[in-house]
């Protein structure tokens, strides 16, 4: 440091891909300012654990001639390609008639939404396959996320915040026992796609993500997806074992 002070800096990436280089060196760039601040630190990046305030639940099962139930769960902010997510919603409707979308969440106050009123106007158009809930309460969210086959959701190709950001809304759908097409911007979502896990679209490009609601949509539900997709994530993001470099500095602190 400039003023001669010591500082020392230990990341440990845990949870495999999901405690990977790019939350690594966001806690680097954070504890230049602990430096700054302290003089002294030690940090470690610690994902999201996969544990959620909500009942776990099974795959659904799926006919290939049962309607496709698709979920857009969280918050619109402004790195949720709400436009891009649109465009392919309705091209899988315009295929398959018979598909149901449900949407909950919605904007944050203060932050930019850019999409969201094309995507209400949407589901004014289609009410009886499109239900738009906005934020509800948990025990709702079970409910609505309940009739859901698939949830998805896409990061904007630009910004860095989906690359050094987690993605909650995988947990949620993966908690919720539901298969995942997703951009695979982040470290969780990169790793759920090298483990076969996910269905992994590029971002901005709104015609992939059709596609792959197409093949999902003509394909009977596959549960052995969904079950790795939960094994992976037990495996690598357990509350107990991203617990544990806190832990072990609990029981010996030092600066």
């Amino acid at each position: 440091a400039a003023d001669g002070a010591c500082a020392t800096v230990r990341t440990r990436a845990v949870g495999g891909a999901a405690g990977g280089a790019p939350q690594r060196e966001a806690a680097l760039g954070q504890g230049g300012e602990v430096w700054r601040r302290h003089q002294c630190a030690t940090g470690h990046a610690i994902p999201i654990a996969f544990d959620l305030p909500l009942p776990r639940r099974p795959p659904r099962v799926r006919r290939a001639n049962d309607p496709l139930v698709i979920a857009l769960s969280g918050s619109a902010n402004p790195w949720l390609d709400i436009s891009g997510l649109l465009t392919a919603f309705q091209a899988v409707q315009a295929e398959r008639p018979d598909t149901r979308f449900v949407i909950t969440g919605g904007p944050v106050p203060g932050l930019p939404a850019p999409g969201w009123s094309a995507l209400e106007s949407w589901a004014r158009r289609f009410p009886e396959h499109v239900r738009l809930t906005g934020w509800i309460p948990h025990g709702a969210l079970a409910d609505a996320l309940g009739a859901a086959h698939v949830g998805v959701f896409a990061d904007r190709p630009e910004g860095l915040e989906p690359e050094l950001g987690d993605r909650t809304r995988a947990l949620l759908y993966a908690w919720r026992g539901r298969d995942l097409v997703a951009t695979a911007r982040s470290a969780r979502m990169a790793g759920l796609a090298a483990a076969g896990c996910a269905y992994a679209v590029p971002a901005g490009e709104a015609a992939e993500r059709a596609r792959a609601l197409r093949r999902l949509a003509a394909e009977e539900r596959a549960p052995d997806r969904s079950e790795r997709r939960v094994a992976h994530l037990d495996a690598s993001s357990a509350p107990g074992m991203l617990a544990t470099p806190l832990l072990e500095w609990v029981a010996a602190p030092s600066r």
